[in-house]
């Protein structure tokens, strides 16, 4: 039987770390992306929203894993993650400056949020799990 080498525990360490951060942040960011686009647009929206979820994750994984092998998938999760960061620093500043933009702008914006965080979360977890393995 084969033990693993000591430099396997720190790396096992940091992945399971990424990992809770990643699940936290979408079960959070996907719960309260939906809850500001019904409060906003109403319970109507929901079947449009979860058609173009259901649109995007058609695309996605063909576009991701024919290019997934081009890169170095450490660093493209790198960048993901800080992409993401800076994407809800941007929201976070549209919604505080809301009241001087117009409602149209952060409307617009609410519209764009769901399929937005629904994306971001499947990218983060196909990237991370592709990482893994």
């Amino acid at each position: 039987m084969q033990l693993r080498s000591p430099r396997s525990a720190p790396s096992f360490r940091v992945l399971s770390t990424i990992l809770v951060f990643v699940f936290a942040g979408a079960i959070v960011g996907e719960t309260v992306s939906l809850s500001m686009v019904v409060s906003i647009a109403g319970s109507g929206i929901l079947s449009r929203l979860y058609l173009l979820n259901g649109l995007l994750l058609f695309l996605l994984p063909p576009l991701f894993f024919s290019n997934i092998d081009r890169v170095n998938r450490g660093k493209l999760l790198s960048f993901l993650l800080v992409f993401t960061v800076a994407l809800l620093i941007v929201i976070f500043a549209v919604l505080k400056l809301g009241g001087n933009l117009g409602t149209e702008v952060v409307t617009g914006l609410l519209w764009v949020m769901y399929p937005l965080s629904y994306l971001s979360k499947t990218v983060l977890f196909l990237t991370f799990w592709t990482l893994a393995n």
